[in-house]
């Protein structure tokens, strides 16, 4: 709880649902990259290397991006739920103390 105080600071639940459709969209076309540069990998019967045009080195890479990018969902997706706990736990917290004020008392009529 003590990382997501220090996080309040600088991102909301807004930015964190940013976060994640750019991820989403980031993983979406790494995926595609990764597919269509490992078909033509093979069909041009290329291994790694990083001189020249290569298709496998550009199919490696985007496994790298794709990685990150889902990476980066994950841990947007932890913050978003670590805020809504620590809300849900102040919200509990201040519902407790009210319900001390609000206990009927018994009093001699």
């Amino acid at each position: 709880m003590h990382l997501t105080r220090r996080m309040d600071k600088y991102h909301n639940s807004s930015t964190l649902e940013g976060i994640k459709i750019f991820s989403m969209i980031v993983s979406i076309a790494s995926g595609i990259s990764v597919g269509v540069f490992t078909i033509l990998a093979f069909f041009n019967k290329q291994s790694f290397s990083l001189k020249g045009s290569n298709y496998y080195s550009s199919a490696v890479f985007s496994g790298i991006c794709l990685a990150t990018s889902i990476e980066l969902y994950v841990m947007a997706q932890w913050y978003q739920n670590a805020l809504r706990a620590s809300a849900l736990e102040a919200r509990a917290t201040e519902l407790s103390s009210n319900s001390y004020s609000l206990r009927p008392t018994t009093s001699a009529v």
